[in-house]
């Protein structure tokens, strides 16, 4: 062996390669979730939180917390949360409530009423 290549040196770039195929791997489950999201979403548009939040001109902030409120609930991939059409109209909706002082409760209901409940337009109905 020469003295660049020695024991340790190769032990190192297995370590970098089983790291490299992980990542790999990982990119691959991350593909699969994607493919899986855009044919039960029947290739809708798909659509980031800031792209999301700049088309209804809110900030970023706001459209998390109306997920965390239970308004709406985007598919993700990962920590990424991926908005379908369904989606942008649901938060257009929210907004324009939002802005007539409605509550959350309020709003949910509202959404109920006119034929936006996630739970069917989510399939888990």
């Amino acid at each position: 062996m020469s003295k660049y290549l020695t024991k340790q040196f190769v032990i190192d770039i297995l370590g970098i390669v089983r790291w490299l195929i992980k990542a790999i791997e990982g990119f691959d489950r991350c593909l699969y979730k994607l493919k899986r999201i855009l044919q039960k979403t029947g290739s809708d548009a798909m659509r980031s939180i800031g792209e999301v939040a700049r088309l209804i001109n809110v900030h970023t902030q706001t459209v998390r917390n109306w997920e965390k409120k239970g308004l709406i609930l985007p598919n993700r991939i990962g920590q990424v949360r991926i908005f379908s059409t369904f989606d942008v109209q649901r938060c257009q909706q929210i907004k324009k409530y939002s802005g007539r002082g409605i509550h959350a409760e309020g709003i949910r209901e509202l959404l109920r009423i006119n034929g936006q409940s996630l739970k069917e337009n989510k399939g888990e109905a």
